[in-house]
């Protein structure tokens, strides 16, 4: 099984495309997400022989997803055919704030996207992105997430992106060692 596709401090990694074969001899593998945060995987299917059951999969989110296969007449194996069975779009982004000061009474996000969940298997989710915050004097840390998006219908989960914090008072930057789920249990 082939993974999805590397991030770029830019964007997220994307999902690899959905597989769905019989259980006899034949391709058995899915299709990866493009890296550089790309197009998301492109769903497979395989049947053993045209007169077996067809075979439904998912596309993996990223920019765009990628789209899902199903069997055509008489076909034993197709990929990408299906727009209908796309993957979701998106991958978790970046974020960057440079501040005086900074204060954030809310969520900064930069999240992956979920597995489809319009067709099982689904294709892989996307990863999440990179928040990077650069500040003189901070007043409140807020909340921060930069989650990979979720498994859906078998697809696999993203990876987590980064949160960076720190102080360029000192004309150098220095990265704050704080522990964001305890602060922001605290709050």
């Amino acid at each position: 099984m082939y993974g999805g596709g590397q991030g770029t401090s830019y964007s997220g990694g994307t999902g690899s495309g959905g597989m769905n074969a019989n259980d006899k001899a034949g391709p058995t593998y899915n299709r990866p997400g493009e890296s550089n945060g790309g197009t998301g995987g492109v769903g497979r299917v395989y049947r053993y022989d045209a007169s077996w059951g067809a075979r439904n999969s998912a596309g993996g989110a990223g920019n765009p997803g990628g789209n899902g296969a199903s069997h055509t007449s008489g076909a034993k194996s197709n990929e990408g055919n299906n727009i209908n069975y796309k993957g979701n779009d998106g991958t978790g982004g970046l974020l960057i704030i440079y501040s005086n000061i900074f204060e954030n009474n809310g969520m900064c996000r930069a999240n992956g996207v979920d597995a489809t969940s319009t067709i099982e298997p689904a294709g892989g989710a996307s990863g999440g992105g990179s928040i990077n915050i650069f500040y003189n004097k901070i007043e409140n840390y807020g909340k921060f997430e930069a989650k990979g998006g979720q498994s859906v219908n078998h697809g696999g989960a993203g990876g987590n992106g980064t949160v960076t914090i720190g102080s360029i008072k000192s004309g150098s930057f220095v990265k704050d060692e704080i522990n964001l789920e305890e602060e922001q249990e605290q709050q």
